[in-house]
């Protein structure tokens, strides 16, 4: 098996032609990368009649792909010929419902507004008074606005994992 380096992308099947660090900076890494393969993943996810929830991502020399289907029974199908391009591991399949949000309107609002003013950062930037204050609601109103948002985005990625 080929060694790589970190700045290197390898699959088993060496489907990489080249792989070239454009650019690197504390929370990007830009590659170039020309591929060896005739076929792509995305041409074979459409074919089967997929779509992407999330985008694609590179991480530890593997690629990451959040793939949504219309039917179950392309996903084997689609399986099938994606290993032919390389290795292929599932992480996980699951039902996912379009038509209902995760947060409601009012959780959603307290959740972003918190996080853009650095609720979330270590230390605080923000305390809930303050967020309560800013959004005209009640200290204990929009705690627990807050308190269910993470819950209900801490169980759905959970599944996940």
């Amino acid at each position: 098996m080929k060694s790589c380096s970190s700045s290197t992308l390898c699959l088993a099947n060496e489907t990489y032609k080249v792989t070239k660090e454009i650019e690197r900076s504390k929370d990007t890494l830009l590659l170039l990368v020309v591929l060896r393969q005739a076929g792509f993943v995305q041409n074979l996810i459409q074919k089967y009649h997929g779509f992407f929830i999330e985008q694609h991502t590179v991480y530890g020399g593997w690629e990451y792909w959040h793939v949504g289907v219309v039917d179950r029974e392309s996903i084997e199908p689609m399986r099938h010929e994606i290993s032919k391009i390389g290795v292929l591991e599932v992480l996980y399949i699951s039902k996912v419902e379009f038509a209902n949000t995760l947060l409601s309107p009012q959780q959603k609002k307290v959740f972003s507004y918190a996080y853009e003013q650095g609720y979330y950062e270590i230390p605080r930037k923000i305390t809930i008074d303050k967020i309560a204050s800013a959004l005209k609601l009640n200290h204990a109103t929009a705690g627990e606005h807050l308190l269910k948002a993470e819950n209900k985005m801490i169980n759905s990625m959970a599944k996940k994992v």
